[in-house]
């Protein structure tokens, strides 16, 4: 395993967190608006949520693999 400048990780670990935060904030508003406008609640932002979580376990796998090279 080679060392990468602690502050490239940084980077790669804090990128992550706001992608993160982000696509669960996102996908959770844009379905909460469809549940509102289809009177589905809380259909659309239960899968906006999985969708997030399901991206941030993607991020956190290529995560892992790139602090791991």
């Amino acid at each position: 395993m080679k060392d990468k400048p602690p502050l490239r990780s940084f980077a790669e670990v804090l990128a992550f967190a706001t992608e993160f935060s982000v696509a669960i904030w996102f996908l959770g508003y844009a379905g909460s608006y469809l549940d509102r406008k289809m009177d589905t609640q809380p259909l659309f932002f239960l899968v906006g949520l999985l969708l997030a979580f399901i991206f941030g376990g993607y991020r956190i796998y290529k995560l892992i693999k790139f602090l791991n090279k």
